[in-house]
């Protein structure tokens, strides 16, 4: 299970109707919706430096 970064809803990656890829990770996500917001900034929802270690 992971959770979405937007609405922070648990969901099951193998499942997740949507995903992305930022800064080499993937992402899930439980509608296109969240999709969406997330890659209109990513960097809102990750913590870019910690991912960069």
């Amino acid at each position: 299970m992971v959770v979405d970064p937007i609405c922070l809803m648990e969901i099951d990656e193998k499942n997740a109707p949507a995903k992305s890829v930022f800064n080499g990770q993937t992402f899930y996500f439980c509608h296109d919706n969240c999709k969406r917001k997330f890659e209109e900034d990513p960097g809102k929802y990750v913590d870019v430096e910690e991912k960069e270690k």
